[in-house]
């Protein structure tokens, strides 16, 4: 069961890739799980050599601690280093520290039903890095959004020439206020090229305009995929379904 949720989470809310599985010799059963090797822990360092791989190390809840412990010495002594978890949804206030291979996850209620209550407008918060022509409409430019009740809007203006044409929608953003970012993108940024991945943000963030993102983390997209997150039909759902296979979230979190 720790190995199955282990690589649900890691696969669809972190950077990392899993490649394989370690397991002590007696207990294995199959050869792949999740169509991926399963190799025997007492020999894993020769197929996933610890000078390319990293280890994550999940355990059911009997005695885990004790046994995460000796696993964990185990593969150190082979020479592994380790990857830790925090899931997406862990407010992240302050920059976290997390121990080697220790996994921060949401309860198991949350697992079993993962909708969260609907997003109210007044919780988003909204930042815009616009050009400098734009500066006398600051008030109206707020007022845009205040119209659909949202309060929080911070604007900074871009020092020379114009800003970046990306943008992130929060994944819990309600689908009509994603397409007023994308509305209000194209009036004032004068477009949308590039998406910004959903798992790297807070779930009730807006922004676009920004130039503090490496361009790797910046997804390409096509004009008609940007029509089709305007179509008014889609349900939130649906909206932000779409918005990842834009990104390539719903397959795998990228890796830069």
């Amino acid at each position: 069961r720790g190995a199955d949720v282990a690589y649900r989470y890691i696969t669809k809310d972190s950077p990392h890739k899993v490649i394989g599985f370690a397991l002590d010799k007696a207990y294995i059963k199959c050869d792949e799980f999740h169509g991926l090797p399963v190799t025997a822990f007492e020999g894993v360092e020769n197929k996933f050599s610890p000078d390319e791989y990293h280890m994550f190390i999940p355990l059911g809840f009997d005695k885990m601690n004790h046994l995460r412990f000796e696993k964990y010495t185990q593969a150190k002594e082979k020479g592994y280093k380790f990857i830790s978890y925090v899931h997406s949804s862990i407010p992240r206030i302050e920059e976290i520290s997390v121990g080697e291979t220790s996994p921060i996850a949401v309860p198991e209620e949350e697992r079993i039903n993962p909708k969260r209550p609907p997003l109210k407008p007044q919780d988003i918060k909204v930042e815009l890095i616009l050009a400098r022509k734009w500066k006398k409409e600051d008030k109206a430019i707020k007022e845009i959004f205040r119209e659909a009740s949202i309060n929080r809007v911070f604007i900074q203006y871009f020092r020379h020439g114009e800003p970046p044409t990306n943008l992130i929608i929060g994944r819990d953003v309600p689908a009509h206020i994603g397409r007023l970012a994308i509305e209000a993108a194209i009036l004032l940024n004068g477009g949308v090229d590039t998406l910004l991945p959903e798992f790297r943000f807070f779930p009730h963030y807006i922004a676009f305009g920004s130039s503090a993102f490496d361009e790797q983390a910046e997804i390409p997209i096509m004009p008609e995929e940007l029509d089709k997150l305007r179509d008014p039909k889609l349900s939130t759902e649906e909206f932000h379904t779409y918005y990842r296979s834009i990104t390539g979230e719903d397959k795998e979190l990228p890796t830069y």
